[in-house]
């Protein structure tokens, strides 16, 4: 895509499928303080931070904390094994960067967390940096504008790429372009909400649309 120089990539849902560790850290939390989530998706829980999909099911600060604080040291036996790359994702890496792209993940995981899963999956060497929570800072936009600042980026030479409406939302706050992946946890209803977006369905669509 010609004028981009850097491309931002979330984590779950984008490259890796941490679905089976996810769904199971948000089961226990549930199941422990008798939280009824009625007919929602427990996929519907799978971008936001930690604390902003809890909070509607809890009464105080205090609580929501005390659940989040449960649900890390659950997931902390979880994120590894109850996780796994998305087909096509090395191949799609491997080509970005071979053409010159400045490559990042831009997640809203721990940026400790992050960094143990990609280097578990022998992928940090695609990556310039990874880009996490970090220090209270849980936005998706505030993640976005430190991997925009760590690469002297200007925001009309970057492209978020991610699978819910949060990484899309940062891209338009921080003006950045935006790709939407259809092989995640958003639907194609709620990514086709943003106009004037490209939706791949594949990692290899990815790989095409930058070199067209």
């Amino acid at each position: 895509m010609k004028g981009t120089k850097c491309i931002f990539f979330d984590l779950d849902g984008t490259l890796t499928d941490s679905e089976p560790g996810l769904a199971e850290s948000f089961t226990y939390i549930f199941n422990k303080y008798g939280v009824d989530i009625g007919e929602r998706s427990l996929r519907q829980f799978f971008g936001p931070p930690i604390s902003q999909s809890l909070s509607p099911y809890f009464s105080t600060k205090e609580e929501v904390e005390a659940a989040v604080a449960d649900y890390r040291e659950h997931y902390r036996e979880r994120y590894l094994t109850g996780n796994s790359l998305y087909a096509g994702i090395v191949d799609m890496l491997d080509a970005l960067k071979s053409k010159g792209y400045a490559l990042a993940v831009v997640t809203g995981k721990p940026e400790a967390t992050a960094e143990d899963i990609v280097r578990h999956f022998h992928i940090r060497k695609y990556f310039d940096a990874v880009c996490g929570v970090y220090q209270g800072h849980t936005e998706k936009i505030e993640t976005l504008n430190r991997a925009l600042e760590l690469h002297s980026c200007p925001p009309d030479q970057a492209v978020m790429i991610g699978d819910r409406m949060y990484d899309l939302e940062a891209a338009m706050l921080g003006k950045t372009a935006g790709i939407g992946v259809l092989w995640g946890y958003g639907t194609r209803e709620e990514l086709e909400a943003y106009d004037s977006l490209f939706l791949a369905n594949s990692p290899l669509e990815i790989v095409k649309y930058f070199e067209a």
